[in-house]
């Protein structure tokens, strides 16, 4: 039995005031992830990939419409609550790393952890070197981010997300900024997250060859999905 992770049931999202003039970004958007499926969110600029994305992450509460995430209704929370399931649930990459440039590898990817404080010190730095070595960077724990290529810059944000355990990883344009063996190389980690580790994994790209990799491809156009069941 196919149990849901995220349910999104008919998301509509207007920007600016509702008339005439505003701009309905999502038109009536339904979907559902399953728990471990590795799902990309595809199309052109412009489709509503983001918006959709950032929704479903509980960055954004001001829509129509109802969100589900693994049993729990975020429509209608607010922003506290919506940041307690942010930190609890969910893991985000975005397509600029955010990394504090003169802080160490080690210490970017503690940071999310330090916000539990029922975790001590040492597990938590036990916790990331962890992560690191998972995706192969551990030998850069000391280094300043700074000093880092735009691959291993990624790589550590990814181990950044992965510090509190979330059950989804969501993706907005991670390999954007990235050439083609390192965008290939994250694509690679989101699978192995996927089989590896059980972890929902939702990513927008643009990038049609990388989508291609993923269990489901879902394409967007002028704030529609155009085919919600398609799997490769």
């Amino acid at each position: 039995m196919t149990i849901a992770m995220i349910e999104a049931h008919n998301i509509t999202k207007y920007f600016g005031l509702k008339n005439k003039k505003s701009f309905k970004a999502l038109d009536n958007v339904s979907l559902n992830i399953s728990k471990g499926e590795f799902a990309v969110i595809s199309g052109r600029s412009g489709s509503g990939k983001s918006t959709l994305l950032y929704i479903l992450s509980a960055m954004d509460n001001s829509y129509e419409g109802t969100v589900w995430l693994d049993d729990q209704k975020l429509s209608g929370m607010n922003d506290r609550e919506l940041s307690r399931i942010r930190n609890r649930k969910l893991g985000f990459v975005f397509q600029f790393h955010f990394l504090l440039p003169h802080f160490s590898v080690l210490q970017n990817v503690l940071l999310p952890a330090m916000k539990n404080s029922g975790i001590s010190e040492r597990e938590c730095r036990g916790k990331a070197l962890e992560k690191l070595q998972w995706l192969g960077i551990e030998h850069l724990a000391d280094m300043p981010s700074q000093k880092l290529s735009g691959g291993q810059q990624q790589r550590v944000a990814i181990a950044r997300a992965l510090m509190n355990e979330p059950d989804i990883i969501m993706a907005d344009e991670p390999t954007g900024n990235l050439d083609r063996q390192n965008s290939e190389l994250v694509f690679q980690i989101f699978r192995r997250l996927r089989s590896e580790k059980n972890k929902t994994i939702l990513v927008v790209t643009h990038d049609k060859d990388l989508a291609q990799t993923a269990d489901r491809v879902i394409y967007m156009e002028d704030g529609k999905i155009l085919n919600p069941d398609h799997y490769l």
